[in-house]
């Protein structure tokens, strides 16, 4: 399993909103990505203030993990790739 708990560390909040989940994740799931996922009830656990969609820090990066996987050669050479999505 991949541990993404750094990027708490790294978060100035316990949570994240919809809008900012492109610049916790290092731009790699984007605020439509997550709407999308959201609408087919695929994505984190979530709740709105006001008419923001939030996620908990804690919930989101155990569901990153729980999608991400590593590939390549032995792992070696691998790189984070998100399940579901197509390799650039």
């Amino acid at each position: 399993m991949i541990n993404l708990s750094h990027l708490a560390a790294k978060w100035p909040s316990s949570i994240v909103c919809r809008r900012e989940v492109g610049k916790f994740s290092g731009e790699v799931l984007s605020e439509k990505y997550m709407a999308n996922l959201d609408s087919l009830g695929m994505g984190p656990k979530r709740f709105y203030i006001g008419r923001r969609t939030v996620y908990i820090v804690s919930d989101l990066i155990e569901w990153m993990e729980s999608r991400a996987s590593l590939r390549g050669k032995g792992f070696g050479g691998g790189r984070l790739v998100h399940r579901g999505q197509p390799e650039l």
